[in-house]
């Protein structure tokens, strides 16, 4: 989840807490949340910035002057890559079931139709990704 947070106002905090209380009545307060402090740009002084960031899971952008976007989703992205395993799969047809279930929980690249089964390039969650060890073939595997 992504938390952007109005950096240059003075009450941030109280924002933020307001959120927060939401999250918690929406039972989400346990997802991780990157807090995004935007409008860094507005700062009267900028080595506030270091007392605002007290974690890894915390950033200051600015999006109007494209101030750390870049590491903004490069944040993210290894949010997720961590997460997530890439894996190419032969999932023959009597299996096809398999297929089905990739479809529900993974990110399928690509699907292709061979004599022997079912060639997909997935993305999926490392938790599940034993599931599907005797169907890997290729490189990333």
């Amino acid at each position: 989840m992504l938390h952007v947070i109005d950096s240059s106002q003075e009450n941030y905090e109280l924002q933020m807490q307001a959120v927060l209380t939401v999250l918690k009545e929406l039972e989400s307060e346990s997802k991780p949340t990157f807090n995004v402090f935007n409008k860094i740009d507005k700062l009267e002084n900028p080595s506030a910035l270091d007392a605002i960031l007290v974690d890894e899971m915390s950033l200051g952008i600015s999006a109007k002057n494209n101030l750390q976007l870049d590491a903004l989703l490069h944040k993210i992205e290894d949010h997720f890559s961590s997460r997530n395993q890439a894996m190419m799969l032969l999932i023959p047809f009597a299996d096809g079931d398999k297929i089905t279930l990739l479809h529900e929980i993974a990110t399928i690249q690509s699907t292709e139709y061979t004599e022997h089964g079912t060639v997909l390039q997935v993305t999926v969650p490392r938790e599940a990704a034993a599931k599907f060890e005797k169907y890997k073939i290729g490189e990333n595997n």
